[in-house]
């Protein structure tokens, strides 16, 4: 297995998750983790694929974790 480092990624910030999973796999990154930030009552949005990615993270193992945000939703007002 590559050792990975945070300087080697690409900056997916602002990507939704699905692009950059998608991106992260062209690199041959495929295990990819997910935390959420603020996640709704029920858990996780059905929508994961729409979620803005905030930050990439590497852990340890070089396990790679992508902290998103689900979208917002606009009928909220």
């Amino acid at each position: 297995m590559t050792q990975i480092q945070d300087g080697s990624l690409p900056d997916v910030r602002g990507m939704t998750y699905r692009e950059a999973v998608d991106l992260l796999a062209g690199l041959g990154i495929l295990k990819v983790s997910c935390k959420i930030t603020k996640p709704p009552r029920q858990g996780f949005p059905e929508d994961l694929e729409s979620c803005r990615v905030l930050r990439l993270s590497v852990a340890g193992d070089g396990q790679v974790c992508l902290l998103v945000c689900p979208p917002v939703s606009t009928h909220r007002r």
